[in-house]
């Protein structure tokens, strides 16, 4: 991959570590997750209205939009379920994890991307690495067992609307598709979150004030982090892109130990040296 791809890359990758940090510090709050994809939309909104009045939208490309907006409102549920009773150190490795094998397959038989063998090493190595990092649970419990099923679902759904996404950039603008998406996903989830939101409101002003600032903090960086994948994939193969983009689970956990102050244990480094491995092989395919 070229150094201009790389850097796109490692820049969302960068930007998903810290939003998902500060989805970390209010547990998985939904309705800071709802407030993100408002400000996602219309952080992207002048993009998004520049090239619409300049550029001709196939339908298909509407399509796709809408598609995109239905699976990121069931990711966004899923998600905030799964870190309900989840530590974000389990649930986020395996649903990142599970998504990159899925990208890899989808990419090499519905997309037509050919992997290398050395690409296909370290997207190897990639997944294993992210499912190591998961393993300080026991897995025998109830919860545990429902918090491994939601974190495997929400890599399923990231699989599919990868391909979606891939597909869809040969017909729009990165700006267009991120805000029709983030606008449809506040659209959809504002009846089941908004009310509670304004209940706690009304309650307590200063965590309310607390919430918004993180909502958009985790919007901001959603959006750019997004929008810079969905630019990479103009540019490379998907198969490689999605595992690449998992040096994010290695800075979050950077993120983790120096400013949570979360131990390194075994496991965590052994994770994290087998993510680095494969981006090497990925960057050498």
């Amino acid at each position: 991959m070229t150094p201009q791809l790389w850097s796109l890359i490692l820049t969302s990758a960068l930007l998903h570590a810290i939003w998902n940090f500060g989805a970390k510090k209010v547990s998985g709050n939904i309705q800071v997750f709802w407030l993100a994809t408002g400000v996602a939309s219309l952080l992207s909104a002048p993009w998004a209205v520049t090239f619409a009045l300049t550029h001709s939208v196939s339908p298909e490309s509407w399509v796709r939009m809408l598609i995109s907006g239905l699976f990121t409102s069931a990711y966004t549920l899923v998600l905030a379920r799964a870190y309900r009773t989840g530590d974000l150190s389990f649930v986020y490795p395996i649903a990142r994890g599970c998504g990159v094998a899925g990208a890899a397959v989808s990419g090499k038989y519905f997309l037509g991307e050919s992997i290398s063998r050395a690409g296909g090493f370290g997207i190897l190595a990639v997944c294993l690495g992210t499912v190591v990092m998961s393993f300080h649970r026991d897995h025998r419990q109830e919860s545990a067992r429902m918090d491994l099923l939601l974190a495997l679902f929400t890599g399923l759904i990231l699989a599919v609307s990868a391909v979606n996404d891939k597909q869809a950039m040969g017909g729009t603008s990165p700006g267009l598709y991120v805000c029709a998406e983030y606008f449809l996903t506040a659209v959809l989830l504002a009846p089941f979150l908004l009310p509670g939101y304004l209940r706690m409101r009304r309650g307590n002003a200063t965590e309310a004030t607390r919430l918004l600032g993180y909502g958009v903090l985790v919007g901001a960086g959603s959006v750019v982090s997004y929008g810079l994948v969905l630019m990479a994939y103009q540019l490379g193969p998907m198969s490689y892109i999605i595992p690449a983009r998992e040096f994010a689970v290695v800075l979050a956990s950077g993120l983790g130990v120096i400013w949570l102050r979360e131990p390194m244990t075994l496991k965590k480094g052994l994770g994290i040296a087998s993510i680095t491995i494969g981006l090497v092989l990925i960057k050498l395919a």
